[in-house]
């Protein structure tokens, strides 16, 4: 089940116990001369795998003894058949060893070696320990391959430590790390071997890669992980796998090979392997350019040619020289290209095709040339043009459309006057990138417009602009307006030319135009206005006559007319001429100035003026100082006007003037006899006109207190001065007169009559004084009624000695208590109402009046104390006693 050659010798292992009739238990040598040699281990198991560590030849398998000695399925035996010291202790099936260096490397069924974990795969020094190397496969591993610094590994496994490794997995014999080699064999990989760069397994899978269909045998690139087209199709499981030179040795349980008969063993001699790479400088690169597809080959000594391809299209063949072969190419198109190169193969060496190589084409980069065309006028039409590099057509595109547009052809349109601003753009297509925009500015000036006639002008007068002449006609391209240069101008008198300007409509695109006209200019006509100062003037007064002339400039005199007679002559200066004069009579005058002209205005006369010469006229009162009403208008007296003889004139005065100081004037009579208001007409000399007034003064007349009497005249009224005015006084009852108060003056005296002499505004006060009743009270002796109601009478009397009458006398009360029989029963009679007296109770007068008294529960000879007592409204109250009164 295993071999392996040292020189020129060969151990086996297996599950034999004899070589050639000679005992031999699972382990023997073999010279390459076919004699069987002395060494005899003597396995007590299976040996399934064997390895050469230095000398020494390293064992795996089923066993648990080599020569009577302990050692569980891993063991070192020495050139003279002597066992090692190096006792590794796995505690399963050992399937597969390798040696890199002075470390082994086992694979199998265990899961521990000298007592720690190691699942399926480990690693072990040349003394004897297991390294910390621990991949930790998930199942069986059957076989095992070194090539340089790679570890190779076959099995039933379908991962290592975490990551997936179907069946096949490479490990760094520096680190131990996984690599990234996966070439995902669909079943168990029983056999491993090493050829270059190519890697042989055998076993019972049927794909490589997920999808290459590999029968039990394959070739597989050690550093891609993928199959090379050798497909022998192994007719069943492949166990053993063995290199010697070009050729490569398999043992299994299959009887045919690619359906050639071959019954357990076969050998294939191929033609050398070769692998091809490609290239391509530059990567990426523009459509257009120089591409160079360089082929690697390898082993270098292959010859022939190879062919470069784009995917399925062939793009050319170069020859192989010195194990490159290359092929330069600038027509492929831009996008991503899967370059492959294909190698035929000679005589020697089998053909290969490389991996996919990708290769980017990018766009082409491109330039415009665009010439800037200069400045352009508006109105025109110019074509631009511009070219690309690329021979791709360019476009124009403007940033101005208020001054330019313009079409693809490159025809400007000037829709402005200004800087117009074009863009030349070629936007590229599946080639080449677009180009780099270029942009030229150029100035659109504006057109001149073209007059074929110039128009005529009006006559205009002396003073006015040019702005004051209208200009006829005139025709030019485009439409516009004429107007004059200097429409400010103002022309002298004659005939002269003057400029005028065309001005298009459209003054945004055209420029304006210069041209003459003859002018024609006559005198200006004038104008007068005449005023007079003052107007109306007083008779004899001097009145400023000022004559005002619309000539700016103008000279010469103006004469001053009252109507046809001429008052006098004034020289014009600055636009005026003046006159003073007082030889006016008095009334009205038509008055008027007359201006002659000059050598620029026509002569003018002024629309008539009327002047009013009046007469001075005074307004007076008497006493001077009061107020006198002329034409609705007040004046303090005298008041002096001027009136237009003949005119009519309102004249008025109050009725009374003054008052506030208790003195005023009353209106008497004017001196002309009118009334108080009355028309007057003016007089043709000086006049005075007098309103004549008396004077009064007020009385003011009070009663103290007020209440106590009526006083007559009442106050404020009014009296003239010097005469007598009589006050008298009209006490109400119960008040006399005690004083009279004249202007502060207090006089004692009892009469109600008191003269007062009006010498200035007089003051007068009656002051009264309260005249007392003196009162007493009495029963009647008459009583009426029966018992025991009865009616008594009271009586109430203002005795002679009182000083005034009782305005409101009354009772107040009437208390009865019983004095008689004494010790006896008592009681309280019960009062009724009291009688109402009506007043005045004058002095010894007396009233009376009845109240009911009911007697019930006294005792018929009762007598009784009688207290009434009584008061005039308040005032005057007393009291009387009345003993031994009867029922």
């Amino acid at each position: 089940m295993a071999l392996v050659v040292s020189g020129t010798t060969v151990y086996a292992g297996g599950y034999f116990t004899s070589v050639g009739g000679t005992t031999r238990n699972r382990l023997a040598a073999i010279g390459t001369d076919g004699t069987l040699a002395g060494w005899n281990p003597n396995a007590n198991s299976t040996v399934s795998a064997l390895a050469m560590n230095g000398t020494s030849v390293v064992a795996g398998g089923y066993f648990s003894t080599i020569g009577g000695t302990t050692r569980n399925r891993l063991a070192a035996i020495a050139a003279d058949g002597t066992l090692t010291a190096w006792n590794p202790n796995a505690n399963n099936t050992v399937s597969a060893l390798a040696v890199s260096g002075t470390t082994v490397y086992a694979g199998g069924n265990f899961t521990s070696v000298s007592g720690t974990m190691r699942s399926h795969l480990a690693a072990v020094a040349a003394d004897g320990t297991l390294t910390t190397w621990d991949p930790n496969t998930n199942w069986n591993v059957s076989s095992l391959a070194v090539s340089g610094t790679t570890l190779y590994a076959g099995g039933q496994f379908t991962s290592i430590g975490d990551t997936t490794r179907n069946h096949l997995a490479a490990f760094e014999t520096s680190t131990g790390a996984l690599t990234a080699w996966d070439p995902k064999a669909s079943g168990e990989v029983s056999a491993l071997a090493v050829s270059g760069t190519t890697v042989y397994a055998g076993g019972a899978f049927t794909t490589i890669g997920g999808t290459t269909p590999r029968i039990r045998l394959a070739a597989i690139d050690a550093t891609s992980g993928t199959a090379t087209t050798w497909n022998p199709n192994a007719g069943g499981t492949v166990n053993a796998l063995a290199v010697n030179g070009p050729a490569l040795y398999a043992g299994g349980y299959f009887s045919t090979v690619g359906g050639i008969p071959r019954p357990m063993l076969a050998k294939f001699q191929p033609s050398l392997v070769t692998t091809t790479t490609v290239a391509a400088t530059p990567n990426p690169a523009a459509y257009g350019a120089a591409v160079t597809l360089t082929a690697t080959l390898s082993p270098t000594t292959a010859t022939g040619s190879v062919t470069f391809k784009d995917g399925t299209t062939t793009l050319g063949t170069g020859t192989l020289a010195g194990g490159s072969a290359t092929y330069v190419t600038s027509a492929l198109t831009v996008g991503s290209h899967d370059i492959t190169s294909v190698y035929a193969g000679d005589t020697d060496y089998s053909g290969s095709t490389s991996a996919a190589y990708t290769l980017t084409i990018g766009k082409a980069d491109q330039t415009i040339s665009f010439a800037n065309p200069g400045s352009q006028v508006y109105g025109t039409s110019p074509t631009l043009s511009a070219t690309a590099t690329s021979t791709l057509a360019v476009t124009f595109t403007s940033t101005t459309p208020t001054v330019c547009t313009i079409t693809t052809g490159g025809v400007l349109t000037f829709t402005g006057v200004d800087s117009c601003t074009i863009n030349a753009d070629q936007g590229g297509d599946a080639n080449f990138n677009a180009a780099p925009q270029v942009t030229q500015t150029f100035t659109v000036a504006k057109a001149n417009p073209s007059v074929t006639t110039w128009p005529t002008a009006d006559t205009i007068h002396y003073g006015q602009t040019l702005a004051d002449s209208t200009l006829s006609g005139g025709t030019a391209t485009p439409a516009g307006g004429f107007a004059f240069t200097a429409p400010g101008t103002a022309p002298p008198v004659g005939t002269a030319s003057q400029g005028v300007t065309f001005t298009p409509t459209d003054t945004a695109h055209y420029n304006t135009a210069a041209g003459t006209v003859s002018v024609t200019v006559d005198k200006a006509g004038s104008t007068a206005l005449l005023v007079a100062d003052p107007n109306p003037a007083t008779l004899g007064q001097s009145v400023q006559l000022t004559a005002t002339v619309t000539a700016a400039g103008g000279t010469g005199t103006v004469t001053f007319m009252d109507g046809a007679a001429t008052l006098g002559n004034g020289p014009l200066s600055g636009g005026t001429a003046t006159l003073s004069t007082s030889v006016l009579t008095a009334g009205s005058h038509s008055l008027s100035a007359v201006y002659a002209g000059d050598d620029n205005y026509q002569g003018a006369t002024s629309p008539a003026l009327t002047q009013v010469v009046q007469v001075p006229v005074t307004i007076a009162t008497n006493p001077a100082g009061l107020t006198v009403t002329v034409d609705g208008t007040g004046h303090p007296a005298p008041y002096s006007t001027a009136w237009t003889p003949g005119a009519s004139h309102q004249l008025a005065v109050p009725q009374y003037q003054g008052g506030a100081d208790g003195t005023r004037a009353a209106f008497g009579a004017w001196s002309d006899g009118g009334a108080l208001s009355h028309t007057v007409t003016a007089p043709s000399a000086a006049a005075t006109f007098t309103a004549a007034f008396a004077t009064q003064y007020q009385l003011t007349t009070a009663a103290a207190p007020a209440s106590a009497g009526l006083i007559a005249p009442a106050t404020g009224g009014w009296f003239a001065a010097g005469t007598t005015a009589p006050v008298t006084i009209y006490p109400v009852v119960g008040y006399a007169v005690a004083s009279w108060t004249v202007n502060g003056t207090t006089t004692e005296t009892a009469v109600n009559t008191q003269p007062v002499l009006m010498s200035e505004p007089m003051s007068v006060t009656a002051t009264l004084a309260g005249a007392q009743p003196e009162l007493t009270a009495g029963v009647s002796s008459a009583r009426t009624g029966t018992k025991p109601i009865r009616t008594w009478t009271l009586t109430l009397t203002n005795r002679t000695t009182g000083t005034g009458p009782a305005p409101s006398p009354r009772f107040d009360s009437l208390t009865l208590t019983q004095t008689y029989p004494a010790g006896g029963p008592t009681c309280t009679p019960a009062v009724g109402t009291l009688p109402t007296l009506t007043g005045p109770l004058a002095v010894g007068a007396t009233l009376s009046g009845t109240v009911g008294i009911d007697f019930t529960g006294c005792t018929a000879g009762a007598r009784f104390q009688a207290t009434l007592r009584y008061s005039d409204g308040g005032r005057a109250a007393g009291l009387s006693t009345l003993n031994n009164q009867p029922q």
